[in-house]
């Protein structure tokens, strides 16, 4: 992961999708779990709340429809499914990573 001019690496978040799991599913599971792990701590955590924003983000802008038909396919070539969010100075970024 790069790091930025002030020495902060950019805040970035690794999905694992599976066949029966699309990225949209995998993306709101991440996003209960981190607001469950924020209430237990009384939301003091500012790394998972950057998290939590991501995923927001993702969730409200995202192309489901054609992320899930670009997933399906890698399934069909039996490649391994991993997805990146990113924020990177402000931006969010997003896309599958090179299956191995």
């Amino acid at each position: 992961m790069r790091e930025r001019e002030d020495g902060i690496p950019p805040l970035e978040l690794v999905l694992e999708v599976d066949p029966d799991h699309c990225v949209e599913t995998v993306a709101k599971g991440e996003y209960e779990r981190i607001t469950r792990a924020l209430l237990q701590e009384g939301g003091d955590d500012e790394a998972l709340g950057e998290r939590l924003e991501l995923l927001r983000e993702f969730l409200l802008t995202a192309d489901f429809p054609a992320l899930r038909r670009s997933s399906e396919e890698r399934f069909l070539r039996g490649e391994r499914v991993s997805f990146y969010l990113r924020r990177e100075g402000g931006n969010l970024s997003y896309g599958f990573l090179a299956s191995p």
